[in-house]
């Protein structure tokens, strides 16, 4: 559900806009709602609930790692903090009038690393692929989805452009950034859904090995102990 709800920052960095819309009257001209966007005293505010499914797994992320000590849990949480530092520089760029200038470069330079963390995350973590030596070239030795083989990779160039697609708000000309906004999250939706199928589809079938265990009272019982081939 963590991840699930990574999906709702485009939602969520939303809502003071559509308060602000709205306590204007939907009659108001367009250009004055404008004035509900980036150059709003609530724009700080749609920062902060945009990047709060971030901050959520971040300390999620921390707890798990200082628990486990597992490295993994602490790369994951990188990656989360990567996000909030990218998110927190777009919108520092809009609100100063969205110009080519310092903190244009520096939010193309933070998301740029940022994209190629997630993405990284994405493959070899979430999905488990990119194996060099699979069957199945560049996926995993054991599938789910074997007779859509073409599904993995389709979801492959998907995810990487998707994960991209914030070079649309780059150009000063073309769509409104509202409707470049939309389109974004829309996609985002998309990446999501297939993320869904991926993430459990990219694992191998789980196997089972009945085993016998002594319990604390010192009596015999059968569990079932599930191992999961992450080769």
């Amino acid at each position: 559900m963590g991840d699930q709800f990574c999906s709702f920052v485009f939602t969520l960095s939303n809502l003071t806009l559509i308060g602000c819309v709205y306590s204007r009257g939907l009659e108001t001209d367009w250009s004055d709602w404008r004035q509900c966007g980036s150059v709003s005293k609530l724009w700080p505010l749609s920062f902060v609930l945009g990047v709060l499914p971030f901050i959520v797994r971040l300390i999620q992320s921390i707890k798990r790692y200082a628990d486990s000590k597992l490295t993994t849990h602490l790369i994951n949480a990188g990656k989360y903090g990567t996000g909030i530092v990218s998110y927190l520089c777009y919108f520092i760029w809009r609100h100063h009038g969205s110009h080519y200038d310092q903190p244009f470069a520096l939010w193309c330079l933070v998301n740029a690393v940022y994209t190629v963390y997630a993405l990284t995350w994405d493959f070899l973590m979430d999905w488990s692929i990119l194996r060099l030596h699979s069957r199945h070239f560049l996926l995993r030795q054991e599938l789910v989805y074997t007779n859509h083989i073409f599904f993995y990779y389709f979801a492959i160039v998907t995810n990487t452009l998707i994960r991209f697609l914030w070079v649309l708000y780059i150009p000063a000309k073309g769509p409104d950034v509202m409707l470049r906004t939309f389109i974004v999250g829309l996609l985002e939706v998309v990446r999501r859904w297939q993320w869904n199928f991926c993430k459990p589809a990219c694992f191998a079938p789980p196997t089972f090995n009945r085993k016998a265990k002594i319990t604390q009272s010192g009596w015999r019982t059968s569990i079932w102990e599930m191992s999961i081939n992450t080769e």
